[in-house]
C-alpha cells in the first residue's frame, strides 16, 4: 500500500485538519493491518486545537488493543465505540463547539479487505476501472437512524481489487476539484504513469492549478492498493495567488456515480455494537456475542427460518436460548434508556446556561444597556445553535423554539430592517457587466474590470452613454469631478485626460494592487500580497514615485480584501474585521459582533463629510451601516438582491447598491437618525 498526502494552506485560521497514517509495528498488529484517520474541524475555537490529535490516538489505541481472534472489522468497531465514549466526555465538560464542524474519516486496510466510516461532510471516493465512485453515501443515508449524539455509528465493509485506488478529501478541496476538472486530470495521470511518477505528476496538477485552489484550505489522500511500500508523506506549500478562479467545470457523471453501482456485492454495511460488561465467563461471552450477531443481521422472514434453525435441538435448550436472547434484548434496551437520559440531562442542562444568559441579557435591556445585551444573546445563541440544528438530538422541538426566541430578541436588537429599494436605472445592454459603481457630485458611473469602456449616467436631466477607452483597466476610483484608473501594467490615467498617461515606480517589485481610492490629490494603492498601503501624488510629471504610507513599526492588516478613505484609511480582511490607519499608524480594529454573523463582507465604503462606514455582504442579500467607531445604526436586507456586487454613496448620505445590472437608491432618511447602541 501507498499512501500520498497533500495539505493544502494548512495555515488558514478558522480550521484546523489533519492526516494520520498508522502501519503494523509487529507480527501481532499485522493481523488488523493498517489504519488512516483524516480529517478536519472548522470553526475552530482554542480549545479544540488539539481534539483531531486527541481523537486519533483514542482511535489508534482501541485499534491495535489486540486480542488473539480480533478482525480488523473487530478492530474498527472496537476503536470507534472508544473514539463515541471520548467525544462524549468532552460533551460532558460542556465541549460541545465541535458539533456540527467534525469531518472525519477512519479507514483500515487488511490486504484487500477495506473497512471505513466517516461523519460530517468529508469525502471517501474510490477509483475502480477508471471512474471515481462515492462509498461512502450509504453511510450519509444511515445517519438518520443512528443513536442520538453518536458520532460513529456505522461502518461500511468492501473487498479491493489489486488496481483500485482511495481517495479522502475534504469538503472544500473536494468541491473546487470538481468544479475546475481536476478529478480528470487525477484520472489521466494514474492511467498513464508509473508509481515513481506520480508524486511529482500530483504536484505539478495541483501547482498548475494554484490560482484555482487559492487559499481553499483542506487535505487530499490517495492511497494506492499495491505491495507494500513505504509510506510517502507530501504537504504542499501554502499559495496565496493573484486570482481566484471560479468558473464551474462539472465533471461528467460518468465519473462519479452513485454507491450502488460498483460494489453492491462487495460491500455491507456494520452497526457500531456497544461491548457488554467484561464480568462474564468466557464461554458465556461467546454464547452472548454469538446470539447478538444472529439478532443483528434478522432477515425479514425471520420466524420460518428461525424454526428451521432450531429443529433438532432439544426443547429445554432452546427455551434457554431464547430466554437468553430476550433477556439481551431487554438489557440492551435499559442500557440504550439510561444512555438517552444521560443525553438528556446534558442536553437540560446546556439549554438551562443558555437560558439563564438570555435572562442576564433581559435584565441588560431593562437598563438600557443594549449592547451587553446584544452580545449575551448572541453567546447564548451559540451555544444552542449546534444541538438545535440536529433533528436527532433529544428535546429538540424545545431547543429549536428557544433559538427562534433568541433571533427574534437578536433580529430586534441587530436592527434588521427588510426594504423595498428604489430602482434608478437598469442597464440593457447584454454585453456589459459592471462590477463597481462611483459617484461624482453629478454623475455615476458603471465600471467593468479589464473592458475597455465604461457607462457614464448623468443623474440630471436622467441620460446614459458608454464612453470608449483606449485601454482596459482594471481598477478604478472617483477623483474630483472625474475617474482615475489603475491599467493591467501598472499605468495611471484620468477620464478627463486619457491621453495622459503616466508611469508608476514602486517602492518594491512584484506587487498586487487588489484596491486604489483617492483623497485630495493623493491616490493610494493597497498591495494583497504585501499588505502594504502605497501614496502617490498626482502631478505633471510623466512618471510617479510612489512611497510607503505604513508605518514599518505598525501592525499590517491580514488578508486585506477593500479599502475605502475619508482622511483615515479604513482596510476590510477577509475574517470581516476593519482596520483603521491615521497618518501611517494602526488606530482601531473593529471586531463587527452583529447578528446574523457575518459570513463574507466583500466591500467598505465611506465619505470625508459623513460619520458613517458602508458594508456589503452579497451572500446575506444585505447592507450594513455603521458609525466610525463600530456601533450599529441599521442592516438593510432584501430578498430581490440576488446578484450585488457593489455599493457607493453620495455626499448626502443616499446609499446606492448595484445589484446585477440594475442600480438601487436607499435615502439616508432610513439610517441617519437611527438610535446607536
Amino acid at each position: 500500500m501507498q499512501i500520498f498526502e497533500f495539505h493544502f494552506n494548512p495555515k488558514k485560521e478558522d480550521k484546523v485538519f489533519e492526516s494520520f497514517v498508522f502501519e503494523p509495528e509487529n507480527v501481532y498488529e499485522k493481523k488488523v493491518g493498517n489504519l488512516c484517520i483524516a480529517g478536519e474541524i472548522t470553526n475552530i475555537l482554542s480549545q479544540n486545537h488539539r481534539l483531531l490529535n486527541n481523537l486519533a490516538s483514542v482511535i489508534k489505541e482501541g485499534y491495535y488493543r489486540l486480542s488473539p481472534r480480533t478482525s480488523s472489522l473487530g478492530a474498527l468497531k472496537k476503536s470507534l465505540q472508544e473514539a463515541n465514549r471520548f467525544l462524549e466526555e468532552e460533551e460532558k465538560k460542556g465541549n460541545i463547539s465541535w458539533l456540527g464542524n467534525l469531518n472525519i474519516a477512519v479507514v483500515s486496510i487488511k490486504n484487500l479487505d477495506l473497512n471505513f466510516t466517516k461523519t460530517g461532510t468529508i469525502k471517501i471516493l474510490l477509483i475502480r476501472k477508471n471512474e471515481i465512485i462515492d462509498i461512502a453515501k450509504e453511510i450519509e443515508n444511515k445517519e438518520a437512524e443512528s443513536p442520538p449524539l453518536k458520532t460513529f455509528s456505522n461502518i461500511i465493509s468492501g473487498k479491493f481489487l489489486l488496481d483500485d485506488k482511495l481517495l479522502i478529501l475534504t469538503k472544500e478541496i473536494f468541491d473546487i476539484f470538481l468544479q475546475e476538472g481536476i478529478f480528470s486530470e487525477i484520472l489521466s495521470c494514474l492511467e498513464k504513469n508509473k508509481e515513481k511518477k506520480l508524486d511529482k505528476d500530483l504536484r505539478y496538477i495541483f501547482n498548475k492549478h494554484k490560482k484555482d485552489l487559492g487559499e481553499k484550505a483542506g487535505l487530499f489522500l490517495l492511497i494506492l492498493q499495491a505491495p507494500a511500500k513505504k509510506t510517502k508523506e507530501i504537504s504542499l506549500p501554502q499559495t496565496k495567488p493573484d486570482v481566484v478562479l471560479s468558473s464551474l467545470a462539472q465533471l461528467s457523471k460518468k465519473k462519479i456515480s452513485g454507491f450502488k453501482k460498483a460494489l453492491t456485492q462487495k460491500i455491507k454495511v456494520s452497526k457500531i455494537i456497544k461491548p457488554k460488561s467484561q464480568k462474564k465467563t468466557k464461554g458465556r461471552v461467546h454464547i452472548l456475542s454469538k446470539i447478538k450477531e444472529i439478532f443483528i443481521g434478522l432477515p425479514k422472514n425471520w420466524p420460518k427460518k428461525r424454526i428451521v434453525a432450531f429443529s433438532g435441538i432439544p426443547i429445554k435448550k432452546a427455551i434457554i436460548l431464547i430466554f437468553i436472547l430476550i433477556a439481551t434484548v431487554g438489557i440492551g434496551f435499559y442500557i440504550l434508556q439510561i444512555e438517552k437520559q444521560k443525553n438528556i440531562q446534558r442536553i437540560q442542562a446546556i439549554l438551562k446556561e443558555s437560558q439563564e444568559i438570555a435572562e442576564r441579557a433581559n435584565l441588560a435591556l431593562t437598563e438600557n444597556k443594549t449592547q451587553e445585551a446584544n452580545l449575551l444573546f448572541q453567546e447564548a445563541w451559540k451555544k444552542i445553535s449546534p444541538l438545535a440544528e440536529n433533528e436527532r438530538v433529544p428535546l429538540n422541538k424545545e431547543l429549536v423554539d428557544f433559538k427562534k426566541t433568541l433571533e427574534n430578541k437578536l433580529l430586534n436588537l441587530n436592527k434588521i430592517e427588510k426594504i423595498e429599494p428604489q430602482l434608478v436605472f437598469e442597464i440593457k445592454d447584454q454585453g456589459f457587466n459592471p462590477q463597481e459603481i462611483l459617484i461624482s457630485e453629478k454623475d455615476i458611473y458603471f465600471f467593468e474590470p479589464n473592458a475597455k469602456r465604461i457607462y457614464w449616467l448623468e443623474i440630471k436631466p436622467r441620460k446614459g452613454r458608454f464612453v470608449e477607452l483606449k485601454t482596459a483597466p482594471k481598477n478604478a476610483s472617483e477623483f474630483q469631478d472625474s475617474l482615475i484608473f489603475l491599467s493591467s501594467n501598472n499605468k495611471i490615467f484620468l477620464l478627463s485626460a486619457p491621453s495622459r498617461i503616466k508611469d508608476l515606480k514602486f517602492p518594491y517589485s512584484e506587487v498586487n494592487i487588489i484596491n486604489i481610492s483617492t483623497f485630495g490629490r493623493n491616490f493610494y494603492l493597497l498591495d494583497a500580497a504585501k499588505k502594504e498601503i502605497i501614496k502617490f501624488r498626482l502631478e505633471q510629471k510623466p512618471n510617479l514615485e510612489g512611497e510607503l504610507w505604513l508605518a514599518q513599526t505598525t501592525e499590517k492588516p491580514s488578508r486585506p480584501k477593500s479599502m475605502a478613505i475619508d482622511g483615515s484609511i479604513w482596510i476590510l480582511d477577509e475574517e470581516n474585521n476593519i482596520w483603521q490607519y491615521f497618518k501611517g499608524k494602526l488606530k482601531n480594529k473593529l471586531v463587527l459582533n452583529l447578528f446574523p454573523f457575518p459570513k463574507k463582507i466583500t466591500r467598505i465604503k465611506t465619505k470625508y463629510s459623513l460619520p458613517y462606514l458602508y458594508l456589503l455582504e452579497p451572500s446575506e442579500k444585505r447592507i450594513i451601516v455603521l458609525d466610525k467607531k463600530g456601533n450599529l445604526l441599521k442592516q438593510f436586507v432584501n430578498e430581490k438582491f440576488d446578484n450585488l456586487r457593489d455599493l457607493s454613496v453620495d455626499t448626502k448620505g443616499t446609499i446606492y447598491a448595484l445589484d446585477g445590472k440594475k442600480l438601487y437608491r436607499i435615502p439616508a432618511t432610513l439610517y441617519s437618525n437611527s438610535s446607536i447602541f
